[in-house]
């Protein structure tokens, strides 16, 4: 329930944050349950923005999470959503008409996570491919000299990569569709 005098869609929360003064920028408007795309696009274009050798990373994702809203669940977005999206996954990623044309149009350094994925059913292969490639690449930043950012995101992206496998054993373990993935990532 929005704050009151605050809008549902103004992108202000239940704590009157308005999204718009922040990093993570306005949401698009006329489309509230976008709002968890859009964040997942706002923090590729700062990851791209603050950590470059991160990009790939960045880029998958956003692409996974693009190709889940419109390919998977079939939900077109707005016009803010799509001008942010191009700026991490390119124009004809966002103005593609088919599937396989969408896969094609994204960059190379981020299309590694999408390799034999022919449908949107099959974008699950892609998110834990995505993690595995995560949590292989922080594992070797932490090898890396010293304290430095990179040793430090590489903690994080371990730290994520495991927080991942948990959610997906609790899955598991509660009887829900977490058993491929688990067994993929374990």
């Amino acid at each position: 329930m929005p704050v009151e005098g605050t809008h549902a869609l103004s992108g202000r929360g239940h704590l009157g944050v308005d999204l718009a003064t922040t990093a993570w920028g306005e949401p698009d408007p006329a489309e509230p349950r976008a709002m968890s795309l859009g964040l997942r696009i706002a923090w590729a274009q700062r990851v791209l923005a603050t950590t470059p050798f991160a990009e790939p990373w960045a880029i998958a994702a956003a692409a996974m999470a693009i190709a889940h809203e419109r390919w998977l669940l079939d939900r077109p977005f707005g016009d803010t959503t799509a001008h942010r999206a191009a700026t991490v996954v390119g124009r004809a990623a966002i103005s593609a008409v088919s599937f396989e044309s969408f896969l094609a149009a994204v960059p190379t350094n981020g299309r590694w996570a999408l390799v034999d994925v022919h449908e949107p059913d099959d974008l699950w292969r892609a998110q834990v491919r995505w993690w595995k490639r995560v949590d292989e690449d922080g594992a070797d930043l932490l090898r890396g000299p010293g304290f430095s950012d990179r040793v430090v995101v590489g903690a994080v992206l371990v730290c994520a990569a495991d927080a991942w496998r948990v959610r997906a054993a609790l899955s598991c373990a509660a009887g829900r569709d977490g058993a491929v993935t688990f067994d993929l990532l374990a």
